[in-house]
């Protein structure tokens, strides 16, 4: 499924458009055991059901993303420690 498919987007005048969408949301490592991420991204959703992938990338000569990742590569959720939204509106 890539981006165009997702969102509808024009096809020559997105950059992206025909990128695999194989994620919702981004995350960094903060420690050993703890990701980081948007609070919009874990709002309403169990822990258990998330995978976090590491070493995303794509191709360099092709510039296609990877869609298939080594098992020591993707990690299961466990607990959300916090999902409260700080965005605020002016």
């Amino acid at each position: 499924m890539t981006y165009h498919d997702v969102k509808n987007v024009c096809i020559d005048k997105v950059r992206f458009a025909l990128e695999p969408v194989l994620a919702d949301c981004t995350a960094f490592l903060v420690t050993r055991q703890m990701v980081a991420t948007a609070g919009h991204c874990v709002k309403d959703v169990q822990a258990q059901s998330l995978l976090f992938i590491f070493d995303f990338s794509a191709d360099p000569q092709t510039q296609v993303a990877k869609q298939e990742f080594p098992d020591e590569d993707v990690v299961a959720g466990e607990v959300v420690v916090d999902s409260r939204s700080t965005m605020r509106s002016t």
